[in-house]
């Protein structure tokens, strides 16, 4: 249970917390696993989770240093929030992005990360008032009407995401995936 748990978090990019489930899985297992693979296989899978780890964490303190060297850049934001919600750091993405979006009060990408990590922090509120910025900004725009409706369909709100979703074939009808979500 704990190796698949370490796959399971490894696949989705939680390098970190794969780790730990790794070496909880080795200490567990003592010869070979039921799976019959031998304790040398814990091994790689931890170099492996090790390795993402470290990438990852480069990968931030990289973005973290575009943001510091290039603070009026709403990009560098933008990216190192989406890396933090990968690597799930809700909170910290959180706050990262409540500052930039008041930095960037217009920016429609900043919009949506901000959006996004309020939702991930359970601030739906505040997500919602973000997505509906983020509408108002970009009304042509099927993207915003369908992030809309994604966050209405995740709160089981689904009249108000049908709505969203019909605005977003509406605007563009060649894009099959507002149809699917409507």
């Amino acid at each position: 249970l704990y190796r698949q748990a370490g796959e399971l978090l490894s696949k989705y990019g939680h390098a970190a917390q794969a780790v730990r489930f790794y070496e909880m899985a080795k200490r567990q297992d003592g010869g070979t696993s039921a799976s019959g693979k031998v304790p040398g296989d814990f091994d790689k899978l931890l170099a492996d989770a090790n390795a993402q780890f470290q990438q990852d964490a480069k990968a931030v303190a990289e973005l973290e240093a575009l943001v510091k060297s290039s603070p009026n850049e709403p990009i560098h934001y933008f990216k190192l929030g989406l890396m933090l919600t990968k690597l799930g750091d809700f909170s910290r993405c959180f706050d990262l992005l409540r500052r930039a979006v008041t930095q960037f009060p217009r920016s429609p990408e900043i919009r949506l990360a901000y959006a996004l990590a309020c939702y991930f922090t359970g601030r739906n509120d505040l997500a919602e008032q973000a997505y509906l910025r983020l509408v108002r900004m970009q009304p042509r725009s099927d993207q915003s009407h369908f992030a809309l409706g994604n966050f209405y369909a995740d709160l089981g709100r689904l009249q108000e995401a049908a709505a969203s979703f019909q605005r977003a074939v509406r605007i563009n009808p060649k894009n099959y995936l507002n149809y699917y979500m409507h």
